[in-house]
């Protein structure tokens, strides 16, 4: 079971390297992943040459917007992940420390971090540790046992699991240039996807543009290709892409232009869940903090309560909500 001693066809795998794939397979991008690695391109290079020698097979391909994991690197990239957060919890093991509450954050959004911060406030005592994992990454491993928080979509219906709605998160267009008239309704729109890792996005826009007659196509997921056509370096005609508001806080964004749709506002709803049987006391006090910081924050209130409000219908049963133009959403 535990592989064949110390011989000669023991098989072994560095950590750091599997590290290196799931950031390369998360990022679409050598780059990106070096950046996030604080290392080198050419190191990050090596690691994934070493690793497909390991393997014996090709982890990824390239393509013109950067690269995408071959059959064989989606397949195996699940596994890697299971060794990443097993690692991490020998080593907390191993320190003799209280078990943290396991969270996860979605790459540079901030809320649970934000929550954290003000849980802290009033629970010095409670350590936390974050995986950086897709929303419905977050869900597997809360239902595996590998987190203890997890943050996603509030679309997504889990009966093992207690959701609330977190946050009512603003949809808007972003283009390379300013916009005239940044509506929606019969418009030409576009929308990214980077493989089934952001499938409830996809599923988001595919739910909205019907609601509005509007003419949805996929566009490049890199933005520095959107950028590139933008300066007619790439030809192409991209549309104004459908995006949600925290993406203005990526670094790679400062040179696009964000706007709020003049005829619609539409919200892609987050919501955050603990396993219904989850007996720990810091996991569920970290969940009230949430719900009572969402209140603070005023994360479920309308942004523009004069112009058309959207939320899609299949929230889940924790969530449901409506909009009453006098106050607002009201979470039934």
């Amino acid at each position: 079971m535990y592989g064949k001693g110390f011989g000669a066809d023991r098989r072994d795998i560095d950590s750091k390297l599997l590290r290196t794939f799931v950031e390369v397979a998360r990022e679409s991008s050598f780059t990106r992943a070096a950046g996030h690695l604080d290392v080198t391109q050419q190191t990050v290079s090596s690691h994934i040459k070493s690793l497909e020698s390991i393997l014996g097979t090709s982890l990824f391909e390239r393509h013109s917007g950067g690269v995408s994991p071959t059959p064989a690197g989606n397949e195996i990239r699940a596994y890697a992940e299971q060794v990443l957060l097993a690692v991490e919890a020998l080593f907390e093991r191993a320190s003799g420390n209280d078990r943290p509450i396991r969270l996860a954050e979605i790459r540079n959004r901030k809320m649970m971090q934000e929550i954290w911060r003000e849980h802290r406030r009033h629970h010095p005592e409670h350590r936390a540790s974050f995986m950086d994992l897709t929303g419905d990454e977050q869900v597997t491993a809360l239902m595996s046992g590998h987190i203890d928080v997890a943050m996603h979509t509030a679309t997504r219906v889990e009966p093992n699991l207690s959701q609330a709605l977190l946050r009512l998160d603003p949809v808007k267009l972003f283009h390379i240039r300013d916009l005239d008239d940044p509506a929606l309704i019969g418009r030409r729109v576009g929308y990214t996807a980077v493989g089934a890792r952001f499938s409830s996005w996809q599923r988001f826009c595919m739910h909205l543009a019907p609601e509005f007659r509007a003419t949805l196509e996929l566009v490049p997921h890199d933005i520095t290709m959107l950028e590139a056509i933008g300066q007619q370096m790439i030809q192409g005609d991209v549309p104004p892409v459908l995006v949600l508001e925290g993406m203005q806080e990526y670094a790679e964004t400062d040179h696009f232009y964000f706007r709020y749709l003049t005829d619609i506002q539409p919200y892609y709803p987050w919501a955050i869940s603990i396993r219904r049987d989850e007996r720990r006391p810091e996991v569920r006090a970290f969940f009230d903090s949430a719900l009572e910081f969402r209140s603070a924050r005023g994360w479920l209130a309308p942004i523009r309560p004069e112009v058309p409000q959207w939320l899609p219908p299949d929230l889940v049963e924790d969530a449901a909500a409506y909009f009453d133009p006098a106050t607002g959403f009201i979470v039934v």
